[in-house]
């Protein structure tokens, strides 16, 4: 059963993201969808608007030919995507440079979770063709119950939460229309107090199931380290076959400078409509795609709040066994 409740006080309300709640799954013992025996799910922090749509996401038809992509923001997210639908399309280049990623690739709860989104985005995934390829930022917890007694495929990409955050940081100045300081929603993040937070049961949830055969794992800094590896490992998850010099081809394709340079990935049409609405940007030159880079976060954070984040991922992490290798 969904259970809803308000978050207190948060520092990054803002026109594109207000009234945040947390949601939780309350269950009578441990024993969840996956078949396990798991922590009680732990609160994860949403909008308002995503109260509406979320029993229709929890009880969804899931079909075993379904590919999702899953992460917590600013993660790689669109990367991985584009190389997933590439990788499960025959390398359809054309397509790909052609018909935006938000059409062949669309984000499940985006109604839910942008204030200026209208009602629906989950009914354009219930009546997409199959195979479908689906986006969520959501935990473990609150995918489709369905998805665990599929053969739908899952992969999940981390990325280290310093870059993550500061990259979220821009995307909420000019997508969201956040008005505050970089301090303030730095100390948001590790507060668990932004949307899809807790950062690291949110990660940790996928890292727990990712022996599951229909589960891949991967991580943004892998991926900058050997693309073609992500590539090898992806296309067999998939089920695929390319050769080398196809796999090549696939990823000069996905370098930062033609996935920036591709409108069909870089969500420039998103970001014009974002425009519209906020009026808070004061990054003229915004692009979806920004960076794209490993260690970014050593030029816009501040030693203090490096440290800060340092102590934080110690703790989060204390008992685990996930590495961060970055």
């Amino acid at each position: 059963m969904l259970e809803f409740e308000p978050v207190g006080p948060v520092k990054i309300d803002c026109f594109g993201a207000n009234t945040h709640i947390y949601v939780s799954i309350n269950r009578s013992n441990n024993n969840d969808e996956l078949g396990e025996k798991r922590e009680i799910p732990k609160k994860m922090v949403i909008l308002e608007k995503y109260r509406k749509m979320a029993p229709r996401i929890k009880e969804m038809e899931v079909y075993d030919d379904d590919v999702w992509v899953v992460s917590f923001p600013k993660c790689g997210t669109t990367w991985t995507q584009e190389m997933v639908w590439l990788l499960n399309n025959n390398l359809n280049f054309v397509e790909a440079k052609k018909v935006n990623l938000l059409q062949r690739f669309p984000f499940l709860e985006l109604s839910g979770v942008l204030s200026q989104i209208p009602d629906g985005s989950e009914d354009v995934i219930f009546n997409a063709p199959r195979p479908r390829h689906i986006k969520s930022h959501l935990n473990v917890d609150l995918l489709p119950d369905k998805i665990w007694s599929s053969q739908a495929k899952i992969i999940y990409v981390a990325r280290n939460p310093k870059d993550a955050a500061i990259s979220f940081f821009h995307h909420y100045r000019n997508l969201v229309g956040y008005p505050g300081t970089k301090e303030d929603f730095l100390d948001a993040y590790m507060e668990g107090k932004i949307i899809y937070a807790p950062f690291f049961d949110h990660l940790l949830g996928f890292w727990d199931i990712r022996k599951r055969e229909n589960v891949l794992f991967l991580t943004y800094e892998d991926m900058k380290r050997d693309i073609m590896g992500a590539l090898r490992k992806t296309s067999d998850f998939l089920g695929k076959s390319y050769t080398e010099e196809q796999l090549m081809q696939a990823a000069d394709h996905l370098s930062l400078k033609n996935m920036r340079n591709n409108p069909a990935c870089n969500n420039d049409e998103l970001v014009r409509e974002a425009r519209k609405f906020n009026k808070m940007s004061s990054e003229t030159e915004y692009k979806f795609i920004r960076k794209g880079e490993t260690k970014a976060f050593e030029q816009e954070m501040s030693d203090e709040y490096k440290a800060k984040f340092d102590k934080w991922i110690a703790e989060s992490l204390k008992g685990t066994d996930f590495p961060f290798k970055y």
